[in-house]
């Protein structure tokens, strides 16, 4: 594309389209409703010690600033 075709979109989107403006209705429930379900009736998942399987400990030589 040009440049004359691109700035003649950005002028389309800028002053062309005009905006909408939509109603959004409530939910039905409060918005934690399952979140909080799912706390209460699940423990946390465990997390893995480090390091796992998949990962080593960098030697002490190692430089951390890079």
């Amino acid at each position: 594309m040009t440049d004359d075709e691109l700035w003649a979109i950005a002028a389309y989107l800028k002053r062309g389209v005009k905006p909408v403006r939509n109603v959004v209705e409530d939910s039905e429930g409060p918005a934690d409703f399952w979140a909080g379900l799912y706390q209460r009736f699940l423990p946390p998942y465990p997390a893995v010690a480090f390091p796992t399987a998949r990962e080593v400990e960098p030697p002490p030589e190692a430089d951390r600033e890079q």
